[in-house]
């Protein structure tokens, strides 16, 4: 029963005397050597103990155990006195402060309350009892500063674009679209956008009363898109590729007929964007765009129709080698 008593008098009394970390701060450990010819300077053991008492408790664990690490080493200075170097260290061997401390003083326990004060404000820089005193004139202390830099990753934004389109020279008159793409935006690259267009469609009249051609176009649109702020307002200047298909129908002519031809194009076009609120922008832009691929719309005249012994070929429509565009939408992001 003695036994037994006594093992657990002893279990509290490791529990109340072992060195428990301030709820909040990290835990630290300490290595401390002496450099040779700095034998005179303080050892480990007395530098823990008076760390511990200008703190008012242990704060000192095993290496093992410790979120940081404080390393040091003292003695002699180059051309006279002595010098105590202490570096701060995370547990995975990142290096967030170093100080230098020099004296010019004989002996090299001038530097004991100096190394003890800046130690016990690296562990714990507002729990020290004593009151933070200033070193001692003798005593200089260099401060060298690590600044540790933490990456921040942006998220990624996806949005939606909706517009209305005009465009002059792709189809006859002023050609109408509507178009829908997904805005992809990520972080330090411009944003990426990909979508559908279809235009409204026209009509295209042959010399010859009663003939025409009725033709719109159908296309896919992938685009990029450098941004920049402008007061309120952010400017892009997007770079896309068109693919379309121009689709086209006859009437009224001696053998109708009707087709579908495939038109890549180029462009560039100037937006400006207004953002509504955090998720909503309205924008609107003008561009200009450059088909890659020249074609014509044309018809025979017969001798009956024309008069003309030999048969002739009228052109009924020619897209122009550039067209004019103009842009008005809004963008929703989530």
């Amino acid at each position: 029963m003695k036994l037994r008593l006594s093992l657990a008098a002893l279990l509290v009394i490791l529990a109340l005397w072992a060195p428990r970390a301030v709820r909040g701060q990290p835990s630290s450990s300490l290595s401390w050597s002496r450099l040779p010819g700095g034998e005179s300077c303080i050892g480990a053991p007395e530098l823990a103990r008076h760390i511990e008492e200008r703190l008012g408790r242990g704060a000192l664990v095993a290496p093992s155990r410790a979120d940081l690490s404080i390393e040091g080493r003292v003695g002699p200075r180059t051309g006279g006195g002595w010098r105590a170097a202490i570096a701060l260290a995370r547990a995975d061997g990142t290096l967030l402060r170093e100080r230098t401390l020099e004296t010019q003083e004989r002996s090299c326990r001038a530097l004991d309350n100096a190394v003890v004060l800046v130690i016990a404000l690296l562990i714990d820089p507002e729990g020290t009892q004593a009151p933070a005193r200033e070193p001692e004139p003798r005593v200089v202390i260099r401060e060298i500063v690590h600044e540790v830099k933490v990456p921040v990753y942006e998220p990624w934004q996806l949005g939606i674009r909706s517009s209305a389109e005009s465009e002059l020279g792709a189809l006859p008159g002023i050609g109408w679209a509507a178009s829908l793409a997904l805005a992809i935006d990520p972080p330090g690259i411009p944003r990426v956008e990909i979508g559908s267009f279809v235009t409204k469609e026209a009509h295209a009249d042959a010399s010859l009363d009663g003939r025409s051609a009725r033709m719109r176009l159908v296309g896919a649109r992938a685009a990029v898109c450098p941004r920049r702020a402008l007061a309120r307002f952010h400017a892009a200047l997007c770079a896309s590729g068109d693919l379309a298909w121009l689709t086209w129908t006859g009437s009224g002519f001696e053998e109708s007929r009707g087709g579908t031809v495939l038109v890549p194009s180029l462009g560039l076009t100037g937006r400006l964007e207004l953002p509504v609120v955090s998720a909503l922008g309205v924008f609107a832009g003008v561009g200009v765009r450059v088909p890659l691929r020249h074609i014509e719309l044309t018809y025979e005249l017969s001798p009956a129709v024309s008069g003309d012994p030999t048969p002739r070929t009228e052109v009924l429509f020619r897209p122009a080698p550039a067209t004019l565009a103009a842009e008005l939408g809004v963008m929703i992001f989530f």
